[in-house]
Parts: C-alpha cells; structure tokens; sequence
C-alpha cells in the first residue's frame, strides 16, 4: 500500500516537473519567434533569457535550423548582451571530457549559439576525435558556418578509404556555397589526397552548382580509374550546363561499361540532336545497362527521344528492337507522353 502512494505521488511530481518544463519551454520559444519577427522588442527577449536559461541551448539549435542566417546572428548577439557567455563556455568545455556523447552534442548546438570565429578552432580540433559521429558532427557544424578553409581537414579526417561515411560527407560538403570551389579542386590536385577524398570533392562540385567546374572535371575525365571517370561524368551531369555536354559525349566511347553507362544516364540532362542522336547509338552497345540508361534518357526527354526510340523498333539489331519495345511499354503503362 505505501509503495502503491510513493509510485502514486513520484509520478505526481514527475508530471507536474515535465508540465512545467514544457510550459517554460515553449513561454521562451514564443518569445523568441517574435523577437525574430519584431514583435518583442530586445529588452524583453533578455528578460525571458536571463529567466530561462537552462532550457536555452536546445530551443535555440532547434530553431536556428530553419532561421535565416542574419536571424542566428541576431539571437547569438542577445546571448553576448545577457551575459549568458556561460553557456558556450560549458558547451566548449564538454569537448575536452571523456564522455563522447557530452562532445558530439557540445559540437551539434556549438554554430547555434557562438559566433563562427570562437568556435572554429574547437570544431578544427573535434574533427580528430576518437568517434566517428563526433567527427562527422563538428565538420557538419563547420560546413553550417561556411568554414571553406575547414575542407580539407574535414577530407582529411574523415574522408578515409574504407571508412562507411561517404554519402554523408558528401552531404555535408555539399552544404558550402561557390566559394568552396577552389579548396576542393586544390584538394584533387594534391597527390597525398585519398581515394574517398577525391570521390567526395568530385560529387560536391556536382553539387555546388558553378560552371568553373566543367573546365576542372573535364581535365579528370582521363583518369586512369574508372570509379574517379564516373564520378566526373556524373557531376557533369548533375551541372547541367551546355559546356558539359561534349564531354559527355565523348564519355559515350570510353572503354569502361560503366563510364559510356554513366554518360548515357546524365545525357538526359541535354535535350537536343547531339544527345538523342548519341543515345540511339548507344543503343546497340554491348552491354545491357548501358543500353537500358540510353532508353530511359531518351524517354526523359519527352516527345523528340520518344519518337527517336521508336524510330528504333525497325533496327536490324535484335537487343536494340527489344530495349526500345521494353521501355515504351513501360512508358505507356505509367500513362506518360
């Protein structure tokens, strides 16, 4: 029976404790938002601040994540006036104890609540802790801030052969904007740079949309790797600019499979004679991918590579007759154009 009122009373107190959290919480993230909007003035966010500080570090990252970037600035200097440094201190601090938990969340709300230039040299050094999501955490952190000088450390560290964070540092890298261009493609100059780095800086350019790049990337596309190959020719693709289009199309004769594969995907990018005209080509290649790739783009590129596709029912070539009869009937089945 007194066991039954302690549970009774605990979970009171406990509902009672997180009700006040929340109401607490959310009194801040209101007022917050209309400072943010200009409906509270900045006396009035300070008070709620200095009030509510414990609940501050969370509600700031998570509404910093959709805030434009002079909003951060904006929030991050009421903190300076609060006298509420404390608080970064505390976060920095926890990068220099052992639990690794205490790090990886010190460098997640790190770019949301300090200046850039506080906190560049910490994140520097967290890329070279011990766990991996640490790692990842602070070079997301510096991509957030538009750290371009932090490319290469952040290759470096992480960007390592037969590690599994490929896909994600591509992301992440992807994140900084045109002035990253020359960091990345003074990294694929270096001969110390790894293979997962190369692959990384090459799938950004891809990303960071910027026409210098074409230029760059088509100096690669020679490489002796076929992997590094595909990995040019789909950046080009993924650019899409006009002055990509006669690499591609040279790609179209490589000798590996998946280079004339890759550009026959990134070809539906370029609608137009050339392309059209260098996918019913590649229709009688050897190999199955390449041809179904050169199919599909052609789909993609509405009626002229439709009517290009079916121009191909009459081909002599028995793959070719089967490839163009299979994608129109797929095309037709999904009721498209």
């Amino acid at each position: 029976m007194l066991l039954s009122i302690g549970v009774i009373f605990y979970n009171l107190v406990a509902n009672y404790q997180e009700k006040k959290y929340l109401i607490k919480r959310d009194l801040l993230k209101e007022g917050i938002t209309a400072y943010l909007k200009r409906e509270m003035n900045k006396d009035g966010l300070k008070a709620l601040v200095l009030a509510n500080q414990k609940y501050l570090i969370s509600l700031l990252a998570q509404i910093a994540q959709t805030a434009t970037k002079s909003d951060r600035h904006r929030l991050i200097d009421i903190l300076v006036e609060c006298e509420s440094t404390a608080i970064v201190d505390k976060e920095l601090h926890q990068l220099n104890v052992g639990n690794w938990h205490d790090r990886l969340n010190a460098v997640t709300y790190l770019p949301f609540i300090a200046h850039a230039k506080t906190i560049e040299t910490p994140l520097l050094s967290a890329l070279k802790d011990e766990f991996l999501d640490v790692r990842i955490a602070a070079a997301n952190s510096l991509a957030q801030l538009g750290m371009v000088g932090a490319i290469k450390p952040i290759l470096i560290n992480l960007a390592v052969d037969g590690t599994w964070p490929v896909q994600r540092l591509i992301e992440i890298v992807g994140q900084f904007d045109v002035d990253a261009i020359t960091y990345l493609t003074a990294y694929l100059e270096d001969p110390h740079a790894s293979y997962s780095g190369k692959q990384v800086a090459i799938a950004s350019l891809g990303i960071i949309k910027d026409e210098t790049s074409v230029a760059f990337l088509k100096k690669l596309s020679n490489d002796e790797s076929v992997d590094i190959r595909v990995w040019v020719y789909r950046s080009m693709g993924q650019l899409g600019y006009e002055s990509a289009l006669a690499p591609l199309l040279l790609g179209m004769k490589d000798e590996a499979w998946e280079v004339r594969a890759t550009c026959s995907k990134a070809l539906k990018h370029f609608a137009g004679r050339q392309s059209i005209d260098s996918l019913q080509k590649g229709m009688s290649d050897s190999v199955w991918w390449v041809r179904l790739n050169c199919a599909t783009s052609l789909i993609a590129m509405g009626v002229p590579g439709k009517l290009a596709l079916e121009k191909l029912h009459d081909s002599p070539d028995q793959f070719v007759r089967d490839m163009s009869q299979m994608v129109l009937s797929q095309n037709a089945s999904k009721g498209m154009v």
